[in-house]
């Protein structure tokens, strides 16, 4: 049984990498400073400079089985680009696994078990985000597909069963507490459907396991606080569904704004929307007497799941990544349906929706996930900026970039210090070496960030004049005077 699950995992982390080329192989593989924090957990992990279970300078964002994987990457590979998006690859292969073992349990033919394989490592909305490792999410989508395979091959549910499903459930509260919103129904139907003593068991267990993974919270420091939360903003809700959604469906999207999906990229993902939905719709007609009570409660708890982006001022794709893998699950007990209909018919639907699905993936070689450059090589950029640190002999720098100083931190493999503009940051032992290097007159101190942000000074011209530029995207300034400091609004320690 060990080595079926490893050798199915394997499969699934393969097929994974290989519906991701076309997007690990373009210009715009990147990772961003939520990512970057992760990469430093891992070699944290590794140096054993502490054990990090939550995501850094934050006390929710359950990040240890992330930290894990970036670690084992960063062991063989360094810290670069490709440990983080192997990381968070084979991480999230495993949530495949689940899936997949759900297709080996209702002996699934050779041709159905492959096409409901490619549709699942396929599936739009976790291409990108199935390779980043950034504070929980793909933490929460494993869990999420252990409770999904639960349900779908036991229909009752043990004593073992619920232990597994209330740790699961315990992970997704304290890694992204939004995925829990699919199966929320489901597991309320589960439950009430229990004796009152195995009740019990069950509450006190969730209850325990729950305490236990949150009892590490409270030795990370508390920086971060999400905006918006405990306001209510339905017209969020509006805008996703009338403005947003091919965006959040495919993951083009920043934090807080979405991104124009290329024009054919977005033609397949409604087409393929489109055949999913029929694929469906034929199933249920056909056996409406056999559509089960708990895929209506499924149905309802992915509706469930879109109300989370109406919590926050700014809403952000990532909140409905859990709505996204309702949909995925749906289309789990959709193809376990299917094994109902004539082989031919079944084999001829699955390979049309995965022919659309081709195109899409290709799609992702020209994926841009902010507001950078298009023809710049991301990666690239990052790497001559730091080539030109070196150069200039900058141990030590201030970045005027949100996330930047995270990256360069990860990057540099703490040859360097990099810390941000304000006072606080997430990761307080670069900035006091930055600081001790600012108190110090024979240690060389930069100043760096992106052209844009150099704009914002006041003086802006006068410092370009002083500021050695890096391709189209960064800048340096090594030991400014004092008067660049205050017009740039950048905290520095009291001489």
């Amino acid at each position: 049984m060990g080595s079926c699950f490893l050798l199915e995992w394997l499969f699934a982390f393969v097929l994974v990498i290989l519906a991701r080329l076309p997007y690990l192989l373009g210009q715009h593989v990147f990772f961003d400073g939520d990512e970057a924090i992760i990469g430093i957990m891992g070699r944290d992990l590794l140096s054993l400079n502490g054990l990090p279970f939550y995501f850094y300078g934050q006390q929710y964002g359950f990040s240890f089985f992330e930290t894990i994987s970036a670690a084992f990457f960063i062991l063989f590979l360094g810290s670069g680009v490709a440990s983080l998006k192997l990381g968070g690859m084979l991480l999230f292969s495993l949530g495949i696994q689940r899936f997949l073992k759900v297709f080996r349990c209702y002996q699934f033919s050779f041709s159905h078990y492959l096409l409901c394989s490619l549709v699942l490592v396929m599936f739009p909305p976790w291409l990108v985000w199935g390779t980043m490792l950034r504070g929980g999410y793909i933490t929460a989508f494993v869990a999420y597909s252990f409770i999904v395979e639960h349900l779908i091959i036991n229909s009752v549910w043990k004593r073992k069963e619920w232990q597994v499903v209330a740790f699961m459930s315990s992970l997704i509260a304290v890694s992204q507490v939004f995925f829990i919103l699919p199966l929320l129904p489901l597991l309320v139907f589960r439950l009430t459907r229990l004796s009152k003593r195995n009740m019990f068991f069950v509450s006190a267990w969730a209850i325990l396991t729950f305490a236990a993974l949150r009892l590490p919270a409270y030795l990370n420091p508390d920086f971060w606080t999400p905006t918006g939360v405990g306001s209510f903003h339905p017209q969020n809700i509006f805008t996703f569904f009338i403005q947003d959604f091919w965006s959040y469906f495919s993951g083009f999207f920043s934090y807080e704004f979405a991104i124009e999906v290329p024009g054919l990229l977005g033609v397949g993902l409604r087409l393929f929307v489109l055949l999913l939905t029929g694929y469906a719709a034929i199933l249920a007609l056909q056996h409406s007497k056999s559509i089960n009570f708990q895929l209506l409660l499924l149905i309802l708890g992915t509706g469930l799941a879109i109300l989370p982006i109406a919590l926050f001022e700014q809403a952000s794709g990532r909140y409905v990544l859990g709505f996204q893998s309702g949909m995925l699950a749906l289309f789990v007990y959709v193809a376990v349906y299917s094994q109902q209909i004539e082989k031919h018919i079944r084999t001829a639907a699955l390979a049309l929706i995965v022919v659309v699905l081709l195109p899409v993936t290709i799609g992702f070689h020209a994926y841009v996930n902010s507001l950078l450059e298009p023809k710049l090589n991301d990666m690239q950029a990052l790497n001559e900026m730091a080539n030109a640190l070196k150069f200039n002999e900058i141990e030590n720098a201030i970045v005027l970039d949100w996330q930047l100083q995270w990256q360069l931190n990860y990057l540099m493999n703490d040859a360097m210090n990099f810390r941000s503009r304000w006072k606080e940051d997430r990761l307080t032992r670069y900035s006091e070496k930055v600081n001790n290097c600012y108190l110090q007159d024979s240690c060389s101190i930069g100043v760096i960030g992106t052209h844009w942000s150099l704009s914002a000074v006041e003086s802006a011209s006068y410092w370009q004049e002083k500021a050695v530029l890096v391709n189209g995207r960064y800048f340096l300034i090594k030991n400014p005077e004092q008067e660049f400091y205050c017009e740039a609004q950048i905290f520095v320690p009291a001489l």
